[in-house]
């Protein structure tokens, strides 16, 4: 299964926002600059050790951020998972 770098990002920008976070608020989680994670929400990098704990930090499968098996919650954001 090949996986598209720009859905994992829009995946990630999406469940990101339905979880309330800014984009500095997760960075600084993920021990990761806000440029890192604006690259990796626009596909351009994915290390999967980082994705994992995006995962963890937004309550969410790697799985899922992966586009292997959706979850749906009532409030994730819509923004991007198309």
């Amino acid at each position: 299964m090949a996986f598209d770098l720009a859905d994992i990002g829009a995946r990630v920008r999406a469940y990101r926002l339905g979880a309330g976070y800014n984009a500095d608020e997760l960075a600084a989680r993920l021990g990761v600059s806000r440029a890192a994670l604006y690259r990796i929400e626009q596909g351009e990098i994915v290390k999967i050790d980082v994705i994992q704990n995006i995962a963890s930090i937004l309550g969410t499968s790697l799985a899922s951020l992966l586009g292997a098996c959706l979850l749906y919650t009532s409030d994730a954001a819509d923004e991007g998972l198309g």
